[in-house]
């Protein structure tokens, strides 16, 4: 869904976004970590988290591919598993997208994404969003 389409709606008020990873190719091994992200911010405090994860393999070789989120009282505090619907695994030689909502933990408001493959090649470019949808939208 693109900006257009958001504004045609009249959602673009409604929905806000934090780039959690940056588009990048990894040595999907290796875990790539997002910055802590505030889910209790006076902006998102009433709104619905979507992840929206992307995994485009660069080789004709279909690797797995996990993104996790986890969760914590505090940005620089310890992280467990965060509650998820929705599986966050990838594994194709093309491109997958996957989209699940995650649970919102007044008393662990901290999230983070973390992607992570199977092997130790450099050949799987990663993004993740994070959407706070109002929950109107």
């Amino acid at each position: 869904m693109g900006n257009e389409l958001i504004r045609a709606l009249g959602f673009e008020a409604d929905i806000e976004y934090h780039q959690a990873l940056d588009a990048q190719a990894i040595q999907d091994a290796t875990p790539v970590l997002s910055d802590a992200i505030n889910t209790a911010s006076v902006a998102h405090r009433q709104s619905r988290i979507l992840l929206v994860a992307h995994s485009k393999e660069v080789t004709a070789t279909a690797h797995t591919l996990a993104f996790t989120v986890t969760e914590s009282a505090t940005s620089g505090g310890t992280y467990t598993a965060a509650t998820t619907s929705g599986t966050l695994t990838a594994s194709s030689a093309d491109s997958v997208t996957r989209i699940v909502s995650i649970q919102r933990n007044p008393l662990k408001p901290f999230i983070k994404v973390t992607a992570t493959g199977s092997h130790a090649d450099i050949d799987v470019l990663v993004s993740a969003t994070i959407l706070f949808l109002a929950n109107g939208v």
